[in-house]
C-alpha cells in the first residue's frame, strides 16, 4: 500500500513519531512518504489568517496518517487549514497521530482528536484510530510505541 503520512510538526517532536512510524510501515511491505504541512507562519492563532506553504495532497496516497501537535489545547491552525483545504476525502479512513506537551490527554489531547475528528468527517472521512502521545508524561517512549503500534496495526 501507498501511505503518506502528512504532518506538522514545529519543533520536531510530532516529525519524530512519526519517522518510527514510517519505518515500522516500511518493514511491514507498504511504500510510505512523510510530507510536511507547513504554515507561512508557526505562531498565527487564526486560522483564517493561515496560509500553508505547503499542502501536500492526499489523492496521490492509497492511505493518509494525519499527525500534529496540540497547541493551546487545540489542534494547530495548520492542521485545521490543511483538512478544510483537502477537498473530498470521502470513503478516506485517516488514522491520527497526535503530540503534546502536557502530561495527561485531557489537557487537550483528547479535545485535538475530537475536532480533527468532527473537521475529516465533514470532509468525508471517518478516524479509525487515533493514539495521543504526551511529550511531559514521563512514560513518552511507551506512548510513542503504542502509537506506532496501534496505527501500524490497523494498517496491515
Amino acid at each position: 500500500m501507498n501511505i503518506g503520512i502528512l504532518v506538522h510538526s514545529k519543533t520536531g517532536n510530532t516529525l519524530s513519531v512519526v519517522k518510527l512510524l514510517e519505518e515500522r510501515l516500511r518493514k511491514n511491505g507498504h511504500t510510505v512518504s512523510i510530507e510536511r504541512i507547513v504554515p507561512d507562519n508557526e505562531d498565527q492563532p487564526d486560522k483564517s489568517k493561515v496560509m500553508l506553504v505547503s499542502a501536500p495532497s492526499a489523492s496521490k496516497f492509497d492511505s493518509i496518517i494525519l499527525a500534529g501537535p496540540v497547541h493551546g489545547f487545540s489542534p494547530t491552525p495548520a492542521i485545521v487549514k490543511w483538512i478544510e483545504g483537502s477537498g473530498d476525502l470521502s470513503g478516506r479512513n485517516i488514522p491520527l497521530v497526535i503530540t503534546q506537551q502536557l502530561p495527561f490527554p485531557f489537557m487537550g489531547g483528547n479535545r485535538t482528536v475530537r475536532k480533527l475528528t468532527e473537521l475529516l468527517q465533514t470532509q468525508g472521512a471517518t478516524v479509525p484510530v487515533s493514539s495521543i502521545v504526551n511529550w511531559g508524561s514521563g512514560k513518552r517512549q511507551m506512548l510513542t510505541d503504542n502509537a506506532v503500534n496501534k496505527v501500524s496495526e490497523y494498517l496491515k
